[in-house]
């Protein structure tokens, strides 16, 4: 097959595979703000929205960066159209995402720090008990707080969601790069990498510690695991934790393709051993979270919130692993 048409279809796998992130945490953040969102969730969700401005930012420039290879090789592509219209619709959507989303992070953030302000204002949204942990409050509607943007951000990021799997379909059923669980399991690393690269933008680390990141972070999990509508999030990660046995049991990618789903299962069965093991013959102080998601946040005792940003550390390095050995 001629390598340069390989080269352009791969780049635009990797492009589209790229537009679902900003997609489903735009629609996420859209859905979340829609109606009726508590005092607790404007103020984390705009915590959350003033970090990953640059991240964002970083991450259309690598779509426009796998776009601009797929362009630069279409002079090599002779006798065939079908690349040169797709890498046009797959340009046409990253500018039309790129102009959109910006666009709405930037009135978002705006609207919601000017609504954060008069929040914190009112009372704590984080308490802290006897025992240090971080405790969520006010986390009930209680006013008439409507953010304009939100209706706009579910319509565009709908458009873009359908816009972009449509063309990764025909991307991914062109036959020309990998078969279709590489190019699904392709979509699902990078949403998870994209994720992750959140949640380290949202952790606190080892001697960096304070009592001011610990809350912030502790809003951030309550608000992701318990109001947040992340189902493509979701779909993200089981797309993983699937599709890598998959792919690596049909001989499609090395073993080095599964190095997401070995790092969690090593993690839960060393947290298991710290709880079961090493607690109760008092070799620790404290034990770690088990199931994942529960969420405990302590301001006196931040061993879990540091476990957690290393855990996350090595995910997003398995990610990227993943995504250079799949296709």
């Amino acid at each position: 097959m001629d390598a340069a048409l390989v080269g352009v279809m791969s780049a635009l796998l990797h492009a589209c595979a790229m537009m679902f992130f900003p997609i489903i945490m735009g629609l996420s953040t859209s859905l979340c703000l829609r109606s009726d969102p508590s005092p607790f969730s404007i103020v984390s969700v705009s915590e959350y929205v003033g970090l990953t401005l640059w991240l964002d930012r970083l991450w259309l420039l690598g779509l426009f960066g796998w776009t601009a290879i797929a362009v630069a090789r279409l002079s090599e592509v002779e006798g065939d159209a079908d690349p040169v219209l797709l890498t046009g619709a797959v340009l046409v959507i990253a500018v039309c995402l790129a102009a959109a989303h910006l666009w709405f992070q930037s009135v978002l953030a705006t609207e919601l720090a000017e609504a954060a302000v008069e929040e914190v204002a009112d009372g704590p949204l984080t308490t802290i008990d006897d025992d240090g942990i971080c405790i969520a409050e006010r986390r009930e509607y209680d006013g008439e707080m409507q953010f304009v943007s939100a209706d706009l951000g579910v319509k565009i990021y709908l458009t873009a969601a359908l816009a972009a799997t449509a063309v990764f379909v025909v991307a991914t059923t062109s036959g020309v790069v990998g078969s279709a669980p590489q190019c699904l399991l392709l979509a699902g690393f990078y949403v998870s990498l994209g994720v992750i690269l959140v949640d380290l933008f949202e952790d606190v680390y080892p001697g960096f510690t304070t009592p001011e990141r610990v809350e912030r972070a502790s809003r951030y999990y309550v608000q992701i695991f318990e109001q947040w509508r992340n189902h493509g999030v979701l779909l993200g990660f089981l797309t993983v934790l699937i599709g890598a046995p998959v792919v690596y049991s049909r001989g499609e990618a090395p073993v080095l393709v599964m190095s997401f789903l070995i790092w969690i299962g090593s993690c839960l069965c060393f947290a298991t051993f710290f709880n079961q093991v090493l607690y109760p013959r008092g070799m620790v102080s404290t034990t770690l979270p088990l199931p994942v998601w529960v969420n405990v946040y302590s301001v006196t005792n931040p061993l879990w919130a540091n476990f957690f940003a290393v855990i996350h550390l090595v995910m997003a390095a398995c990610l990227i692993v993943g995504i250079g050995v799949v296709l």
